[in-house]
């Protein structure tokens, strides 16, 4: 792999695990839903 197509990976996945992260704290935060 090229080092931009590293970067780039990295940007994406951390963009992925901000995303998750901010899911989780509205699912902590926010009433329940019936999955």
């Amino acid at each position: 792999m090229s080092t931009e197509a590293i970067k780039v990976t990295v940007k994406l996945f951390a963009a992925y695990q901000e995303a998750y992260r901010q899911e989780t704290i509205d699912l902590e935060f926010n009433e329940p839903k019936q999955v």
